[in-house]
């Protein structure tokens, strides 16, 4: 897990830039309370200079063992951000839900678009319209 102390970090998502970190963010808690978590993003840094407190699964665990109060504290601060970025992806998934029945309605009118120039097509060689004798 990662603290930001100084500078700033983007979060990229199949190479687009989703969000950006400053002083205070806490990146990579979930490698801290899920183990063998996979990646879910690539985190670099923005600014020219990014200081950053490391914190591994180990010196986590130690602390846990040694500060429970303030562990506590942490594991519910972890909580409460990752609640947050639940509620983010939600919301991602339902302004993209909109999107996609927009484009799913459009594709049906343009498949019956083309189904219905298709039997006139047919219709038209049927009849033989269109052929000069």
């Amino acid at each position: 897990m990662f603290l930001i102390r100084n500078g700033e970090a983007v979060v990229k998502v199949n190479g687009s830039i989703v969000h950006k970190f400053t002083p205070g963010a806490v990146i990579g808690e979930v490698c801290l309370v899920q183990e063998n978590a996979k990646r879910t993003a690539t985190v670099i840094a923005s600014s020219a200079r990014l200081e950053t407190l490391v914190i591994d699964r180990d010196k986590f665990n130690e602390f846990r063992l040694s500060m429970p109060v303030l562990i506590q504290q942490v594991i519910w601060n972890i909580a409460k951000m990752l609640g947050d970025k639940l509620r983010f992806a939600n919301e991602e998934i339902s302004s993209r839900q909109g999107v996609i029945r927009a484009l799913r309605s459009e594709n049906m009118e343009n498949t019956r678009e083309l189904n219905q120039r298709s039997w006139l097509q047919r219709l038209a060689a049927t009849l033989s319209f269109g052929r000069s004798a």
